[in-house]
């Protein structure tokens, strides 16, 4: 056989080999998957002790920031290269980069979860740029800054206090059931909230001229007698 012949066999069978061994790999770590798993697509973090979060990015897919017994951070599979995380002191710095949807297409966006972050000690999110359901926090006092054009929908929350600022055309809905004994707003910049699916006690507030609010009528019987 000549030696051209030889190399192109041995070639040949190196390829059949690494394409066979591939396939072992693969059916290895697919076998690993619980399919029962709701999170099986999610690639898990391990982060220490926090109770500041920064996020800034893209709101092509949603975060959610819910409170849990233990601190997690699960990604999206397919967006974990689109993620990168630092901890400095007390604050975890998010950057989740991507593309970009206007704020109306992000209400109907049916995109998976980017981001799932799940705290114990968690009392202030600011976010940048980025489309976020914030659940299921109580008995505690909260801060969340909104910026650029960021979006926030806070559902199930029963909170001591809640100093909520939004800036940059951000919005804020509250959704499902909300309890806060005091709440302060501060809103900027085109920013528009919508106060429904609450209850509080207190409320004080400092808006800009262009600033727009959306309210039930029991949460405008209540500011207004």
């Amino acid at each position: 056989m000549k030696p051209s012949n030889i190399l192109s066999t041995s070639i040949f069978f190196a390829f059949i080999f690494g394409m066979f061994y591939t396939n072992i790999i693969l059916k290895n770590e697919f076998l690993k998957i619980d399919l029962n798993d709701k999170y099986k697509n999610y690639i898990s973090y391990n982060v220490g002790t926090y109770s500041v979060v920064n996020i800034e990015g893209s709101n092509g897919y949603p975060i959610e920031i819910k409170k849990t017994e233990s601190n997690d951070i699960k990604v999206l599979r397919s967006r974990k290269n689109h993620f990168n995380k630092v901890q400095i002191k007390d604050t975890l710095f998010i950057e989740f980069t991507g593309a970009n949807i206007s704020n109306e297409q992000s209400f109907s966006n049916e995109t998976p979860t980017g981001i799932i972050i799940e705290s114990n000690s968690l009392s202030k999110i600011i976010v940048s740029n980025t489309y976020n359901r914030i659940e299921g926090f109580s008995g505690q006092d909260m801060d969340i800054i909104l910026k650029n054009s960021s979006i926030a929908e806070i559902a199930d929350c029963k909170l001591k206090s809640l100093n909520l600022s939004s800036e940059d055309n951000s919005q804020y809905v509250f959704s499902k059931n909300n309890r806060i004994d005091s709440l302060h707003l501060i809103m900027l910049d085109k920013s528009i909230g919508h106060l429904k699916h609450l209850d509080y006690k207190i409320l004080n507030h400092s808006l800009g001229d262009s600033v727009t609010m959306v309210l039930s009528k029991n949460i405008f019987d209540k500011i207004s007698s």
